[in-house]
Protein backbone atom coordinates (compact mmCIF):
# COMPACT_ATOMS: atom_id res chain seq x y z
CA UNK A 1 0.00 0.00 0.00
CA UNK A 2 1.42 3.95 -1.16
CA UNK A 3 2.90 5.40 1.81
CA UNK A 4 0.92 8.65 0.69
CA UNK A 5 -2.61 6.69 0.97
CA UNK A 6 -3.37 7.21 -2.46
CA UNK A 7 -5.94 4.66 -2.03
CA UNK A 8 -7.62 5.19 1.21
CA UNK A 9 -6.90 3.20 4.33
CA UNK A 10 -10.55 2.47 4.31
CA UNK A 11 -10.27 -0.23 1.90
CA UNK A 12 -8.30 -2.61 3.72
CA UNK A 13 -11.81 -3.10 5.47
CA UNK A 14 -12.28 -5.00 1.74
CA UNK A 15 -9.10 -6.38 0.89
CA UNK A 16 -8.46 -8.10 4.44
CA UNK A 17 -11.28 -10.80 4.27
CA UNK A 18 -9.89 -11.95 0.68
CA UNK A 19 -6.60 -12.49 1.74
CA UNK A 20 -7.43 -15.87 3.36
CA UNK A 21 -8.86 -16.99 -0.12
CA UNK A 22 -6.21 -14.97 -2.63
CA UNK A 23 -2.56 -15.15 -2.52
CA UNK A 24 -2.35 -11.97 -4.40
CA UNK A 25 -4.39 -8.72 -4.32
CA UNK A 26 -3.87 -5.63 -6.51
CA UNK A 27 -5.88 -2.43 -6.51
CA UNK A 28 -6.29 -1.12 -10.08
CA UNK A 29 -7.47 2.72 -11.05
CA UNK A 30 -8.40 1.43 -14.27
CA UNK A 31 -11.30 -1.45 -14.21
CA UNK A 32 -15.22 -1.18 -13.73
CA UNK A 33 -16.14 0.13 -10.54
CA UNK A 34 -12.98 2.27 -9.67
CA UNK A 35 -13.21 5.37 -9.60
CA UNK A 36 -10.34 8.77 -9.43
CA UNK A 37 -10.83 11.00 -6.56
CA UNK A 38 -8.05 13.57 -7.69
CA UNK A 39 -6.14 13.41 -11.22
CA UNK A 40 -2.79 13.26 -11.77
CA UNK A 41 -1.30 15.95 -13.89
CA UNK A 42 -1.65 15.90 -18.11
CA UNK A 43 1.77 15.09 -18.66
CA UNK A 44 2.03 11.94 -15.95
CA UNK A 45 -1.54 10.61 -17.39
CA UNK A 46 -0.22 10.70 -20.68
CA UNK A 47 3.06 8.69 -19.69
CA UNK A 48 0.73 6.32 -17.55
CA UNK A 49 -1.34 5.85 -20.70
CA UNK A 50 2.48 4.98 -22.88
CA UNK A 51 3.51 2.86 -19.66
CA UNK A 52 0.28 0.80 -19.36
CA UNK A 53 0.45 0.17 -23.28
CA UNK A 54 3.78 -1.41 -22.89
CA UNK A 55 2.74 -3.22 -20.00
CA UNK A 56 0.09 -4.89 -21.14
CA UNK A 57 2.59 -6.41 -24.15
CA UNK A 58 4.11 -8.66 -20.83
CA UNK A 59 1.49 -9.00 -18.74
CA UNK A 60 -2.17 -8.95 -21.18
CA UNK A 61 -4.79 -9.79 -18.31
CA UNK A 62 -3.95 -6.66 -16.26
CA UNK A 63 -5.87 -3.51 -16.37
CA UNK A 64 -3.32 -1.79 -13.29
CA UNK A 65 0.34 -2.73 -12.82
CA UNK A 66 1.24 0.43 -10.70
CA UNK A 67 -1.39 0.92 -8.68
CA UNK A 68 0.52 0.87 -5.19
CA UNK A 69 -2.49 -0.91 -3.60
CA UNK A 70 -1.10 -4.40 -4.06
CA UNK A 71 -0.87 -7.25 -1.11
CA UNK A 72 1.25 -10.52 -1.51
CA UNK A 73 1.30 -14.26 0.59
CA UNK A 74 4.61 -13.91 2.10
CA UNK A 75 6.22 -17.08 0.71
CA UNK A 76 4.55 -15.87 -2.70
CA UNK A 77 6.36 -12.56 -2.20
CA UNK A 78 9.64 -13.84 -0.93
CA UNK A 79 9.80 -16.16 -4.00
CA UNK A 80 8.78 -14.09 -6.77
CA UNK A 81 11.40 -11.15 -5.13
CA UNK A 82 14.35 -13.82 -5.62
CA UNK A 83 13.79 -13.98 -9.66
CA UNK A 84 13.25 -9.79 -10.01
CA UNK A 85 16.23 -7.72 -11.97
CA UNK A 86 14.55 -4.55 -12.46
CA UNK A 87 15.12 -2.13 -9.27
CA UNK A 88 13.22 0.92 -11.29
CA UNK A 89 9.37 1.96 -11.84
CA UNK A 90 8.85 -1.48 -14.16
CA UNK A 91 9.81 -3.49 -11.20
CA UNK A 92 6.02 -4.02 -10.36
CA UNK A 93 5.57 -5.42 -13.59
CA UNK A 94 8.61 -7.82 -13.32
CA UNK A 95 7.13 -8.89 -9.69
CA UNK A 96 3.49 -9.55 -11.18
CA UNK A 97 4.97 -11.75 -14.41
CA UNK A 98 6.80 -13.88 -12.18
CA UNK A 99 4.09 -14.30 -9.86
CA UNK A 100 1.58 -15.26 -12.69
CA UNK A 101 4.19 -17.47 -14.37
CA UNK A 102 4.35 -19.40 -10.86
CA UNK A 103 0.84 -20.07 -11.35
CA UNK A 104 -0.70 -18.01 -9.11
CA UNK A 105 -3.63 -15.90 -10.01
CA UNK A 106 -3.71 -12.50 -9.00
CA UNK A 107 -6.99 -10.74 -8.30
CA UNK A 108 -7.49 -7.46 -9.30
CA UNK A 109 -9.73 -4.80 -7.74
CA UNK A 110 -11.19 -1.86 -8.25
CA UNK A 111 -10.25 1.28 -6.09
CA UNK A 112 -10.91 5.01 -5.62
CA UNK A 113 -7.23 6.57 -6.22
CA UNK A 114 -6.50 9.98 -5.00
CA UNK A 115 -3.34 11.81 -7.22
CA UNK A 116 -0.99 13.06 -4.43
CA UNK A 117 1.76 15.88 -4.63
CA UNK A 118 5.48 15.20 -4.31
CA UNK A 119 6.10 11.89 -6.30
CA UNK A 120 9.83 11.17 -7.16
CA UNK A 121 8.59 10.09 -10.35
CA UNK A 122 10.87 12.16 -13.56
CA UNK A 123 8.96 11.93 -16.16
CA UNK A 124 11.60 11.72 -19.04
CA UNK A 125 14.16 9.98 -16.82
CA UNK A 126 12.42 7.41 -15.10
CA UNK A 127 9.66 7.14 -18.06
CA UNK A 128 12.76 6.47 -20.37
CA UNK A 129 14.05 3.91 -18.23
CA UNK A 130 11.05 2.42 -17.55
CA UNK A 131 9.86 2.29 -21.27
CA UNK A 132 13.86 0.04 -21.60
CA UNK A 133 12.86 -2.25 -18.75
CA UNK A 134 9.71 -3.00 -20.28
CA UNK A 135 10.78 -3.47 -23.35
CA UNK A 136 13.27 -5.69 -22.30
CA UNK A 137 10.69 -7.58 -20.07
CA UNK A 138 8.87 -7.61 -23.51
CA UNK A 139 11.39 -9.47 -25.14
CA UNK A 140 12.39 -12.43 -22.32
CA UNK A 141 11.30 -15.29 -23.03
CA UNK A 142 8.85 -17.17 -20.27
CA UNK A 143 10.52 -19.06 -18.07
Amino acid sequence: MDADLATPIEMLDVVMPMLGDNQAIIGSRHMSGASLAKRQPAHRAVGGMIFHAMARRVLSDLTDTQCGFKFFAGDLARTAARQLTIDGFAFDVEMLRAIDEMGVGIKEIPVTWTDARGSTLNSLRDGTRAAVDLYRLSRRKAA
